[in-house]
Order: C-alpha cells, then sequence, then structure tokens
C-alpha cells in the first residue's frame, strides 16, 4: 500500500466516517522515553563535567561540545512531550497534526554535536598518528558540513515555505500552488548516512587500540568500552526502518511515526551517554573501588563468592584499564634510562 503525508482526498474524507476509530489516544510511551533518557543523559553529562571541570581540572573542546549538544537533545525530549500531549502524536492521522520540521533541526544538532564531541576526545589520547588524527578532522568536516547542507535543505523542501506543514490538508493542496521534494528519500537518504557516520565514529577507536602495546585481555575490555557506541547504530538502523514504513507504507503517519520518534529519542541521548563513559574513568573507577572494598569486607566475615579466582581476575582486569591517572596499561615501569612505549594507551592531561 501507498503512504506518505500527503493523504489523497478520497481517503482524508473517508476518515471522517465511522469505518474509522475516532478518539483513540495511544499510551504516552513517547513522554515516559523522553523523560527517562533526557534524565539519564542529562546525569551522565553532568558527572563527566564535574569530573572533567572540579575534579581534573583539565575540560577540553569535547566537554564544552557535549554540554551544547544537550541544549537540542534536552530540546528535543521537551519537543517529544508537547507534541504528544498538544499536538497529536497520540493519535491517528485523522485526528491530529502531522511533524514540524522542529524535530529534524533539534535532531541533527544533537547528532552533529555529539558526534564532533566524541572525534574531539579521540584526539586527546597520548600520541596518535597522522593519519588518525587526518582521519578524524576529515570525518569532523563532513559531519558538520552534512548538517549544515541538511538545515539548509529542510528550508527549502517546499515553495513555499508554509506548505511544509499545510500539504498534509487536501483541501488546502486543491486551492493552491506548491512545490515540494520528495521528503521521504529525503529523509531515508540522511538516516542512512547518519548510520554510515555512527559506525565511523564507534570503528574508528578500536583501530587505535588494537595497535597498542598492551595485554590482549586489556585490548579487548577496551574495545568493549567504546563498543557500546554500537547500540546507537543500531538504533539509527531501526529508525530508518521505520521511517521507510511511514512515508512510504501508511498514510497514518502520526501514529505509524511514533515508534520511529521513541528511536530517535533514544539515539540521541545514548549518543551523549556513551560519548561520555569513557570520559568518566575516574567516577567509575573510585566507585568501582568502592564497591569492591565493600564486597571484599563482606567476604572477608563471610568468606563468601568473591574469594573465588574467578571474581579475583575480573577485578585485576578492571584495574588493568582502569587508573586514577588515566586508561592505561598497568605493567611494569620501564628500566632507568629506557624509553616507555610510544603508543601506550594513556589520555592526555590538557
Amino acid at each position: 500500500m501507498p503512504g506518505g503525508i500527503e493523504v489523497p482526498l478520497e481517503l482524508a474524507a473517508a476518515w471522517q466516517t465511522n469505518a474509522f476509530p475516532h478518539g483513540t489516544h495511544s499510551p504516552p510511551t513517547l513522554t515516559l522515553v523522553s523523560i527517562i533518557f533526557g534524565i539519564l543523559a542529562l546525569v551522565v553529562v553532568s558527572a563527566r563535567l564535574y569530573d572533567r571541570c572540579v575534579v581534573r581540572r583539565n575540560a577540553g573542546v569535547d566537554d564544552i561540545l557535549v554540554a551544547v549538544s544537550m541544549i537540542p537533545t534536552l530540546g528535543l525530549c521537551v519537543l517529544m512531550c508537547l507534541a504528544e500531549k498538544l499536538y497529536g502524536f497520540d493519535r491517528h492521522a485523522w485526528d491530529g497534526a502531522q511533524v514540524v520540521l522542529s524535530v529534524c533541526i533539534l535532531y541533527l544538532l544533537s547528532s552533529c554535536l555529539t558526534k564532533v564531541s566524541i572525534l574531539y576526545f579521540y584526539r586527546r589520547v597520548g600520541e596518535i598518528k597522522n593519519w588518525f588524527r587526518l582521519t578524524i578532522w576529515v570525518n569532523i568536516g563532513f559531519i558538520v558540513s552534512f548538517t549544515v547542507a541538511f538545515s539548509i535543505g529542510l528550508f527549502l523542501e517546499c515553495r513555499p515555505l508554509y506548505a511544509y506543514w499545510n500539504v498534509v490538508n487536501p483541501l488546502w493542496r486543491m486551492s493552491h500552488e506548491y512545490h515540494c521534494v520528495d521528503e521521504g528519500a529525503k529523509v531515508l537518504s540522511a538516516c542512512a548516512i547518519s548510520v554510515f557516520h555512527d559506525f565511523v565514529v564507534c570503528i574508528l577507536p578500536m583501530t587505535l587500540f588494537w595497535d597498542l602495546h598492551i595485554s590482549r585481555r586489556a585490548k579487548l575490555a577496551l574495545m568493549l568500552i567504546f563498543s557500546l557506541g554500537f547500540l546507537t547504530c543500531a538504533c539509527g538502523i531501526a529508525r530508518t526502518v521505520k521511517t521507510y514504513y511511514v512515508y512510504y507504507e501508511t498514510y497514518d503517519s502520526t501514529w505509524a511515526a511514533r515508534p520511529a520518534f521513541a528511536i530517535t529519542i533514544i539515539e540521541s541521548c545514548l549518543s551523549v551517554i556513551c560519548g561520555s563513559l569513557p570520559a568518566l574513568k575516574n567516577s567509575l573507577q573510585q566507585c568501582f573501588h568502592c564497591l569492591i572494598h565493600s564486597s571484599t569486607l563482606r567476604s572477608r566475615r563471610t568468606n563468601r563468592w568473591w574469594k573465588k579466582p574467578f571474581f579475583r581476575s575480573a577485578q585485576l582486569s578492571f584495574q588493568d584499564i582502569y587508573s586514577l591517572q588515566g586508561i592505561e596499561k598497568a605493567t611494569r615501569r620501564p628500566a632507568p634510562g629506557v624509553k616507555a612505549p610510544r603508543n601506550s594507551l594513556a589520555f592526555a592531561t590538557t
């Protein structure tokens, strides 16, 4: 069945009959998702800024960017709550209004700032090779250019501009002249490019860690930490599939778009959270040591599970990865006069 936001006149007329259920409201899913993930992202970013600005006092450009990215991210969460409560996102298309371009603008800004912040964070990794530094700058330029171009394209999509939100009304379309590009093709291409960016940002540190002079176990553990970003890639793929359904397989766009909007919120907040976790190594390490200390005291009194070799190795594995000075390999110190390995993993302090 064809679909899209331009509903045929005969279908719009049929929507006014009793053949379609009227007054049906969905559960407040978008509101709950927006509140939960918005609060999680805000807590993680606040902890990151406190760790970098107050505890370590070595905040950088990546911290500024992730802080700024919270403005469109939280704005997107608030907009979804308002859209579901006031603008008909909890109803079928024959009962309510359509999506406005504010969602696209806020998502683009949030995604761009978060990805650029993560790429800037990679530049703080010890001594990196020239090709890696060049790759980072190329990707930053590509992401910023894509965001600017697509944002401008949103305002040029329909002529006149107000046709963008009036085109959903078949009576308005019959009485006005306008021209709009294929919105579905444009949005799907943007989703695909965004997913590609997500994979690039996630794969880049893997190539760096594998060349480090550290144990294989530490390499795999580091990759596991940074591979959390692949959750955002999965969200991007799911959002692309749902977007295709909204534009090409149904005319009930407000109801069908609810999963896509929920995934968009989750993707935006997870990007901020996953991008901030590696920068919170000191706080995570302190929390982990507190848990280990309390568990060790209990095990000494009760002689229980923590004394088992498996859990001891897990503790050592984590301490191999996280140290108070940064994420680095806990190896022997080099002998006097011997230079340390050049590409051992250590985050810069400035």
